[in-house]
């Protein structure tokens, strides 16, 4: 280092290594998409958190079975995730069934529809593994762009903390670290709701 660097110099470098570092991580993967690497199997692993999220709001995994409200579960269901009215769960098929029981019947039935959904496009001529990639380019480009805003101005009021007698640059990069995880959970979960629920209609060329 040269001996003219003032500390302060050296804080706003540590403060930018943070934000350069979560950079780095993100335009790896912007790379690997831009690239053509196929991303199906990556977004079939959202799936699982998505679904848990979604079944946590249908249902109470403290409840027993005969407890749960089954048409506001179906209702939740319909609106979160299979986007038309659904009566999905019934007395048969949660008859003695636990939240992991229904957490797997949707997870199912999710990946089902999502694979024959691909299939059936794929079988008309659609490149679902282009559009994949694209979605997710675009949700990770959208959520990069508001994380940068965030960290601004967690980088402007941090300087508070030190007034409570902590050290604002540790405050710093423990919340980076917590924004930059949420974050990706938002791409994750926005990125699989949006393409799962999707419906892509081929228009046929006007005939001359």
């Amino acid at each position: 280092w040269s001996s003219d660097v003032c500390s302060s110099d050296l804080v706003t470098f540590e403060y930018d290594n943070v934000l350069n570092d979560q950079r780095m991580v993100i335009y790896r993967e912007r790379d690997k998409i831009l690239d053509g690497e196929n991303v199906h199997d990556q977004i079939v692993k959202f799936f699982p958190d998505l679904v848990y999220n979604v079944v946590s709001q249908a249902i109470d995994p403290m409840q027993h079975y005969t407890e749960w409200d089954l048409a506001k579960a179906n209702q939740i269901l319909s609106d979160k995730l299979f986007g038309t009215h659904t009566e999905y769960l019934d007395q048969e098929n949660t008859d003695k069934a636990n939240f992991n029981d229904v957490y797997e019947m949707v997870l199912d039935a999710v990946n089902e529809q999502y694979e024959e959904k691909i299939a059936k496009l794929k079988a008309d001529g659609f490149n679902f593994d282009a559009f994949e990639r694209d979605v997710l380019l675009s949700v990770v480009d959208k959520k990069w762009v508001e994380h940068i805003d965030a960290m601004v101005n967690l980088r402007n009021g941090i300087g508070l903390r030190g007034y409570g007698g902590k050290d604002p640059l540790v405050e710093y990069r423990r919340e980076a670290i917590g924004m930059f995880n949420q974050m990706i959970d938002a791409i994750n979960s926005e990125t699989a709701i949006f393409l799962f629920k999707v419906r892509i209609e081929r228009k046929e060329a006007p005939k001359p």
